[in-house]
């Protein structure tokens, strides 16, 4: 078997946290500032909405990924009902706040930059994410200082496609020009990264250090990872044996 010659990440729940504390931090944040843009608008209700919009484009069968104005026209128009007459501009006012929330919601534990700084020293790192806006993924990872460990990077806002899509993983492939099976991916998500990995022909980690989310055993079994870890700074062993 081939060494490794490269690693590339997921973003969310992977190198950083971005799971239900972040997310609901975010849906009270933004429906206190949507109640001051728009109209008044619960954190229950603001948060149903978000929660069953982010799902679609993994749901849709060409794993088309929105626009970060779509998304949010979407929860807008769902969270409103008919109550709200909305215009482009009162679109793009929310997005805009809901764009800062994100970048402030994400941060990134010392273990892990420690880890990825070394692995980096030794192997080429990358990132593909599921996120509409790149330009937001990139100022989190800017305001976490870890931007300049990850080339390249690959965000689903910039493809207009969401793992396990196959155009995410060979433009990251491409961009490394490695053999796919000299790469290792890491990320939570089965279906988006394990069966997305290993399709694009790469070695897979699961990682499971933010998630509890229990996948089907049927699942499992039709796409077993090569290693599985709790903590970031287990890849040492795998990458760097």
């Amino acid at each position: 078997m081939p060494g490794i010659e490269a690693v590339l990440f997921d973003y969310g729940n992977t190198i950083v946290q971005y799971d239900r504390p972040q997310i609901e931090w975010i849906h009270a944040e933004l429906s206190q500032a949507l109640s001051r843009l728009l109209a008044p608008v619960e954190p229950m209700v603001l948060g149903a909405a978000m929660d069953h919009v982010c799902v679609q484009p993994l749901a849709s069968p060409d794993l088309r990924e929105y626009t970060a104005c779509e998304q949010m026209g979407l929860v807008l128009r769902k969270a409103y009902g008919d109550s709200l007459l909305l215009t482009e501009e009162m679109i793009a006012a929310a997005n805009v706040a809901f764009q800062d929330l994100f970048v402030s919601s994400i941060k990134v534990e010392v273990e892990s930059v420690e880890v990825v700084r070394r692995l980096s020293r030794k192997v080429r790192l990358g990132l593909i994410s599921n996120y509409p806006c790149g330009d937001s993924l990139r100022r989190s990872l800017r305001s976490t200082s870890i931007a300049d460990l990850f080339d390249p990077v690959v965000v689903s806002g910039d493809v207009g496609y969401v793992k396990p899509h196959p155009r995410m993983f060979s433009i990251a492939l491409d961009a490394l020009a490695v053999p796919p099976g000299s790469v290792l991916y890491v990320g939570d998500n089965w279906v988006a990264d394990m069966l997305g990995g290993r399709r694009a022909g790469m070695r897979i980690c699961h990682f499971r250090g933010y998630t509890s989310a229990q996948h089907p055993e049927e699942l499992a079994r039709s796409c077993p990872p090569d290693f599985a870890i709790q903590r970031l700074t287990e890849l040492e062993s795998i990458v760097m044996p």
